[in-house]
């Protein structure tokens, strides 16, 4: 989950959280444009980044719809959860 420095949330999920943090840190979010937005507008140290729960790649999409189902996140595009990117 990413918290911009508006409240605003992003649930996102990965199999690789260093690179997936790390694309986020480069900007290379671009197929995200709202939280790309976000990063570019108030820089990435001013989002909070955090991990919700651990599970195996099996369980990770039920996991990431569970989350954007409960904190209805106003940075996800998609409101359906869909294949992890890396």
């Amino acid at each position: 989950m990413t918290t911009t420095p508006n409240g605003r949330l992003y649930i996102g999920s990965s199999v690789n959280m260093d690179h997936r943090w790390g694309r986020y840190k480069r900007l290379d979010c671009k197929a995200q444009p709202a939280i790309y937005r976000s990063l570019k507008k108030y820089g990435v140290d001013a989002h909070e980044f955090s991990i919700l729960q651990e599970c195996s790649k099996d369980d990770l999409l039920v996991r990431e719809q569970m989350f954007m189902d409960f904190y209805k996140p106003e940075l996800n595009v998609a409101k359906v959860a869909a294949c992890p990117p890396s």
